[in-house]
């Protein structure tokens, strides 16, 4: 067997290299190294299988396993042979470096047709998307993915190449675009001019009235600009006197998104040079080498560009970017500047830190921006490690490339010890000025352009620091807060905004306030990204409605950006505050008529309800998507999250369909922590170091390359921490770009967004909340109202029909009243909120008035029946959480409301009067409601006198009626039968579980169901979890899981609080089933396929939160209808124990004259019981004085192993009893006060319930002065041990007589042992070891 496990094995590994190997054989290069060899072995053993499917026969047969470990030597020579190919192809080409292995093989393998390059042009180049090809394949022009077209001076001959893809992507030239008016371009030039006008003015005498003459040159150029983005007017006729507060003129004409682009950078430049020549006059520069112009960001034409700023001069790089936006140059922008140039004309690298949302990555990027750089920003994770990293530097130092890497300090300690070494390594070289340098066994050609900048954001979670041996490496650049007025100011400008100080001034008023003023919430950022998502809103909206007040577009972006985000009472604040910035500015009516009109369409089609609170959340989300690639719903279960965003999809969807200007949504939801981070991510071989993708890098790979205009939504459906989303830093920030640790990074495209549904945010960090938008979801705003609408258009139209409203009033009448009293007065022993208990009763009314219809299908007593439904789910659905005296008080209320005498909750008038009677005696859960005729209350336990014990072979496995009993095996087979999951919820030693098994062990048939029971573990995980659930279903196909067909799989999972959580709070084995519930399906741990699961549902039992069990949150418990279990009544205890010991002594030979016994042992331990959980409290150091109703069980079973041949006297009941409890309870006290109290209870118990002296009970053992003393107690001991002929089914459990006597047992049993086995044991045989002895021959006797 060991040998076909090999050789199962050693198939397996060629089937995947010869996969993998076949796929890099695509490329004309790779494909020389032959494959016929291993694929001639391969398919002949194949067909052999194919001929004998049994795996012994085959895998038996000689000369196999030899085959394949041929195979797997020839392939990973194969592998070998393509990890030299890429390297060489990497070397010619560096930026190949900055790819993955898989993405240079995808480009390698399409060298025959350059048409199919084009998607993987912009990995190697920021800038280009598309290369223009005429019909000969020749390249013409380049294209940015913003959609300007550069065209190239010299065409590029791709045949040429000789389908070397990496040869022609060399020659693509740095050209001379300054003649084809490249936005970039425009920029460049723009900013040489500037600095040779302002040199020219430096030089000459009399500078200063030539600065403010400039100056006031500058300030009419830039409102021209502003104005530009709205009005088309050559340039000849501009008159430059109009000052920059002028009225912008009327609009004559749109502008193409490229010029408006180009002219918002301009803006944004040009407001920069004016306030910088204002500086230099203000201080009355004179001379161009005075330190105010010098610290200036230069432009220089010396037959080429230079760029100088302080002493160091830097080449202009000509890299084409494309036509983007510019980051607005603040005093802060300008010392980073200053400081990253400064370190890289030293040769060391730079280090922007400091909090979320100061500009770090992108102030980087600007700078490369404005040198004409390529910048690789990367986002660390604490998966990256050396070799990854190695790969990295070795693209930079090739290429001369720039680094961003972002979030560094999450990389791991121990992997930041040797990038120290390896940037070391490369910095030393481009000191010496070397043109080849060795790096980690590999020979480059250094270019000394390369260099790295690294952000940190210094003490947020999952942040280490960096190594001394990386610090001297760097230069450190602190990034505080920003200006915010100036950054709105010049934004504003650029978006052609001309009241720009002043609503500037107002944006950073509002979100001062609102800091100060608003209540703090998780979710709630004033910061810079927040600042900018409302220009970017307002410049929308500018180029909307441009003859619009300014004020008006303004106050419109502040509410639509912040409202959705704030609390129910914090939006009256936030009103208060816009209305005092903004006095008489009255915001025009938003028409959404056709986006209503597909709202509701959708919301008919799902079966929900389009109420004004949803209907403006689902608003809010649209208008947060449009200014907001990555936005958050917050809130909690029953808010509407999930149902908004399937409304919006559909909405947007149908609006295409109508032929309206939207797109199609298509969406994929994620649960982040059903999964490891390597599986969502991808992540390494440990061994092979063979990369597999993850589910986000698959799903996010396959959204990218469609080239469609539909929506992409990858949706996160999960708890959000500071760990899995720091990864996406990258995507939500302004980079758009998902960072892989094999060094893949794959870029967002426009029609994608990133959305997240959360209940909280208690565990992001700042830079995750800066990043995303929000939109709170209020589940109180919501209410219940909308879900009970839904349901009720959902039921049986035999029984619904003509009570709609009826059954709706009836709700109106009750749930009001009762979530109040138990929001105020009632103790849950968990929470689930409060929509859940509203989504209990309505499951409860159904199933019952369902179960009626079954029996009867006459509706003459529908209005009796739905009021005995209504009053028995009320007690169960709402109140069925609570614990005993909430319940009591509970019934109390209810009762009154039903009989009319709660003067607030009068009887609806749909119902005129109440037609059922309402039980006087007792609880209203101590009844159950028969729907036979017009129904009638049965009392519990009066039923109870006529059930049955039915005894089983094990009496621990014997179900004992009670009352608790029969309510719970009627709700739990209610459940099962209608498919709808149950949680019973109570103290240990309760019977959750012992209900559950029982019912799912003879309860079901099973030719309908199939039961399967899981344990759940503080260890459990969430692979553990899927590979046992899926281990209790078949396979039907492939991604589809289920049970036999026509049949149902009923999964108990027991313990279900049980796992621990992680260190942010997450319980991923309880995700892995929360995305079943929600979704109804998993992925596949290999290759991230969709499993699906069909006809299951679960069961759940679990402790009260403390200890190792934990708090399961409310999003996972709202899918269970929550029952509590609370405590046995002495009077069930006493029943139950009784039976048990009873039938066990029956058993054993008894007779039922041993009754009064039982009595006696069952209260005795009743009391021993009360008294030690009252009396002998868990303290810090008493932690396990923990006690429970198994070891009440545990003295009782133990009583019952006595035979009857082993008593003669009523003695014997007592002495076994006293030891019971002294292994039960006393073995467990560490203090000696403890013991001693026991002791005495132990004397007041055996003479209260057995009538007996203690002393002449147990006479057997020594005395003191005629007394038993606790010392004397330790020498009474039961056991099987005398008994050692028998067969261990018959052993007697009786009285060791003398200490003698066991020690010889024992010291014979040793003997016997090492004279059997070769590992002999030296035991020395002490007293309490015999203790020990005892207590593991009890725990044997008991199974």
């Amino acid at each position: 067997m060991n040998y076909a496990k090999e050789r199962e094995r050693t198939t397996n590994e060629v089937i995947n290299n010869r996969v993998g190997v076949s796929a890099w054989c695509n490329s004309r290069q790779v494909a020389r190294v032959l494959m016929q060899e291993v694929d001639g072995i391969y398919k002949r053993i194949m067909n052999a299988v194919n001929k004998e499917p049994r795996v012994l026969q085959t895998a038996g047969t000689v000369g196999i396993l030899e085959f394949l470990l041929e195979c797997t030597g020839k392939l990973e020579t194969i592998t070998d042979g393509v990890n030299n190919y890429l390297e060489k192809k990497r070397l010619f080409f560096p930026r190949f470096f900055f790819l993955s292995n898989d993405e240079i093989l995808e480009i390698l393998s399409e060298t025959k047709d350059p048409l199919r390059v084009q998607p993987h042009l912009k990995k190697c180049f920021e800038g280009i998307a598309k290369l223009g090809f005429d019909d000969k394949l020749d390249i013409y022009s380049m294209l940015s993915a913003q959609g300007e077209e550069v065209k190239l001076i010299r065409k590029v001959s791709t045949e040429e190449a000789r389908g070397s893809v990496e040869k022609w992507l060399l020659q693509s030239p740095r050209p001379d675009w300054i003649t084809h008016w490249a936005g970039q371009v425009v920029l460049c030039v723009s900013m040489v001019f500037w600095t040779a006008e302002v040199h020219d003015i430096l030089d000459h005498d009399n500078s200063v009235p030539n600065l403010i003459s400039y100056h006031k040159k500058l300030q009419s150029l830039a409102c021209h600009h502003s104005n530009c983005r709205y009005q088309i007017t050559p340039w000849r006729d501009v008159i430059l006197q109009v000052q920059l507060n002028d009225t912008v003129a009327l609009v004559r004409g749109k502008l193409s998104k490229q010029t408006r682009t180009t002219l918002g950078a301009l803006v944004v430049l040009d407001v920069h040079a004016k306030d910088v020549t204002e500086e230099l006059y203000k201080h009355e520069t004179c001379s161009p080498v005075d330190f105010l112009w010098l610290a200036q960001l230069r432009y220089y034409w010396e037959f080429n560009i230079m760029v100088r700023i302080i002493n160091a001069t830097v080449n202009y790089a000509y890299e084409y970017l494309g036509n983007t936006d510019r980051l607005v140059i603040t005093p802060l922008t300008d010392r980073c500047y200053r400081t990253l140039i400064g370190a890289y004309h030293l040769h060391l690298n730079g280090a922007p830190e400091g909090p979320a949302g100061t500009g770090k990555t992108e102030t980087t990027k600007d700078l490369a921006k404005a040198l004409a750089v390529q910048c690789v920003v990367f986002n660390c994770s604490d998966g990256l490690d050396y070799i990854a990293m190695g790969k990295f530097f070795k693209g930079l130092a090739s290429a001369g490339a720039w680094a961003c890497f972002d979030e560094f300090n999450r990389i791991e300690l121990e992997v930041l010890s040797v990038v120290a070494q390896q940037i070391l390594c490369i910095v030393q070289a481009v000191q010496a000025k070397m043109t080849t340098f060795m790096f980690e066994g590999t020979e480059l050609v250094l270019n000394p352009a390369c260099y790295v900048c690294i952000t940190m954001n210094p003490g947020y979670a999952g942040r280490s620091e960096l190594p001394d041996n990386l610090k001297v490496l760097f230069r450190t650049v602190a990034m505080m807060v920003p200006d915010y007025a100036l950054i709105g100011e010049i934004s504003l400008y650029s978006y052609g905004f001309v009241d720009a100080r002043n609503l500037s001034v107002k944006i950073v008023t509002t979100y001062r306030l609102c800091s100060e003023q608003l209540s703090s919430q998780s979710h709630y950022d004033y910061g810079m990204r927040a600042v900018k998502t409302v220009l970017s809103a307002a410049g929308n909206l500018k180029l909307k409605y441009p003859d619009e007040k300014e004020e008006i577009l303004l106050l419109r972006s502040i509410i639509d950006v912040n409202l959705p985000k704030f609390l129910s009472h914090d939006i009256p604040l936030f009103e208060g505050i816009i209305s005092d910035l903004f006095p008489g500015v009255v915001l025009p009516t938003i028409s959404y008529d056709t986006f209503l009109v597909a709202m509701k369409q959708t919301c008919a089609e799902l079966n929900l309800q389009l109420v004004p609170t949803f209907q403006l959340n689902v608003i809010q989300t649209y208008e947060m998507m449009v200014v907001r690639h990555g936005f958050m719903l917050v809130g909690g279960p029953y808010a509407g999250k999930t149902s908004a965003l399937k409304v919006l999809a559909g909405a947007l969807t149908l609006l295409e369909e109508q032929g309206e200007d939207e797109n199609k949504v298509m969406f994929q939801i994620i649960n982040p922590k059903s999964v490891t981070m390597g599986q969502l991510y991808g992540q390494f071989d440990p061994v092979s170091y063979e990369w597999t993708d993850g589910v986000v890098a698959t799903l996010f790979r396959s959204y990218a390359q469609m080239d469609t205009p539909d929506r992409k939504w990858v949706v996160f459906d999960g708890p959000v921490d500071a760990v899995w989303i720091e990864n996406m830093n990258t995507v939500l920030d302004d980079n758009k770009k998902l960072c892989l640790t094999s060094g893949e990074i794959i870029a967002l495209t426009p029609s994608m967004s990133m959305i997240f549904e959360v209940m909280d945010l208690t565990q992001a960090s700042p830079a995750t909340v800066s990043r995303c938008g929000m939109i709170y979801f209020e589940p109180l705003t919501l209410g219940w109202k909308p879900l009970m609408l839904s349901w009720l258009s959902r039921l049986d139209p035999v029984w619904r029909e003509g009570h709609e409203q009826l059954i709706e009033d009836m709700f109106d009448w009750l749930i009001p009243p009762c979530l109040q009293f138990v929001r105020r007065h009632g103790v849950q022993l968990v929470a689930a909120g409060e929509a859940n208990l509203v989504k209990s009763t309505m499951l409860l009314i159904q199933m019952l008035i369902s179960e009626a219809m079954k029996e009867s299908e006459d509706t003459r007593y529908i209005r009796s029946w739905l009021q005995g439904a209504f009053v028995y789910s009320g007690v169960w659905g709402v109140a069925g959480i609570l614990d005993s005296e909430s319940r009591e008080a509970f019934d109390e209320f209810y009762k009154d409301i039903w009989r009319g005498n709660n003067p607030d909750c009068p009887v609806p008038e749909s119902l005129e009067k109440v037609d059922i009677s309402i039980p006087g005696e007792g609880l209203l859960h101590d009844y159950v409601y028969i729907f036979k005729m017009k129904g009638n209350w049965k009392y519990w336990p009066e039923l109870l006198k006529t059930t049955k014990t039915k005894e089983t072979i094990n009496i621990q496995q014997t179900m004992i009626p009670t009352v608790d009993t029969l309510k719970y095996q009627y709700i739990l087979d209610l459940h099962i039968r209608y498919g709808h999951p149950m949680l019973l919820v109570g103290d240990t030693g309760t019977g959750k579980s012992f209900y559950v098994q029982n019912i799912m062990m003879s309860g079901l048939s099973m030719e309908d169901y199939v039961p399967a029971f899981i344990t759940f573990t503080v260890q459990t995980s969430a692979n553990q979890t899927q590979d046992l659930v899926l281990s209790k279903l078949h396979k039907r196909r492939k991604g589809q899981y289920g049970p036999p067909h026509n049949k149902k799989a009923v999964i108990f999972v027991d313990d279900l609080n049980m796992p621990a959580k992680e260190i942010y709070g997450a319980q991923p084995a309880i995700e892995l089933l929360r995305q079943y519930f929600d979704h109804g399906y998993w992925y596949d741990l290999k290759d991230t396929s969709m499993i699906y699961l069909f006809d299951m549902m679960l069961l759940a039992a679990m402790g009260l939160p403390g200890g190792s069990r934990q708090v399961v949150y409310e999003r996972f418990l709202c899918h269970f209808n929550i029952y509590s279990i609370n405590p046995f009544t002495d009077e069930s205890m006493s029943r139950i124990f009784t039976s048990v010991l009873l039938m066990g002594l029956k058993r054993n030979g008894f007779a039922t004259d041993v009754m009064v016994s039982v009595m006696s042992i069952v209260q005795a331990t009743l009391d021993m019981y009360h008294s030690a959980t009252k009396d002998l409290r868990p303290t810090p150091s008493k932690s396990h004085y923990i006690f429970n109703l198994r070891d009440f069980s545990r003295v009782v079973q133990g009583c019952s192993l006595v035979k009857r041949d082993s008593v003669d006297n009523k003695k014997v009941f007592i002495k076994l009893w006293v030891h019971e409890v002294l292994r039960v309870f006393y073995d467990r006290l560490i203090d000696s006060s403890d013991r001693h109290w026991l002791y005495k209870k132990l004397r007041v118990c055996v003479q209260d319930h057995f009538k007996d002296n203690f002393d002449s009970s147990l006479d057997t053992l020594p005395m003191e002065g005629g007394k038993v003393t606790e010392e004397s107690l330790q020498s009474l001991m039961f056991g099987t041990y005398l008994d050692v002929d028998a067969a261990d089914d018959d052993k007697k459990y009786e009285e060791v007589m003398t200490m003698e006597s066991f020690y010889n047992i024992a010291t014979e049993a040793l003997a016997d042992y090492n004279a059997t086995t070769k590992a002999k044991m030296d035991i020395v045989l002490f007293r309490h070891l015999a203790h020990l002895v005892g207590k593991a021959n009890m725990a044997e006797s008991l199974g």
